[in-house]
């Protein structure tokens, strides 16, 4: 069996709390995981209502799943903005890793007294679970989050 994990990466230039970013992770990884359950239940309804944004293989037809799901590692790295996200998702998808993405409505500062809502922001993105040597082969010596 291979040293599975799931990395989870987050931006850090949309200024989350602490509390927000650790919510921000737990919706990224239930994104994996809601898809995983969707594509097992093979309910296609279901599937294309949910618009998934994961674009993983069919769970039924890899081992790596059932086994991530036994003993699962996940790590958690910051990245500095969205490029360097959508940098890291682009070879991920290169290598076929596993991806799901994370869009979410973000209020942001953009005067003294005024927040602003804006939709559909790029958040953050789970790549695997598969093995932590392709995964580091993708994200090199990204440190892990700190906040």
């Amino acid at each position: 069996m291979a040293n599975l994990r799931q990395t989870i990466l987050i931006r850090q230039d949309l200024g989350f709390s602490t509390g927000l970013m650790a919510a921000q992770v737990a919706h990224i990884h239930m994104q994996l995981l809601r898809g995983y359950i969707l594509r097992c239940s093979g309910n296609k309804k279901l599937i294309e209502q949910a618009e998934l944004q994961a674009d993983f293989k069919n769970p039924k037809e890899t081992e790596d799943y059932l086994e991530w799901l036994k003993a699962s590692y996940i790590f958690v790295h910051g990245v500095p903005n969205k490029e360097v996200l959508e940098h890291y998702v682009k070879d991920a998808r290169l290598s076929d890793i596993p991806v799901a993405t994370w869009a979410d409505t973000v209020y942001i500062d953009v005067a003294p007294e005024i927040t602003l809502p804006f939709k559909d922001i790029l958040v953050g993105a789970s790549l695997g679970p598969c093995d932590s040597d392709l995964i580091k082969s993708i994200i090199g010596k990204l440190p892990l989050l700190t906040k």
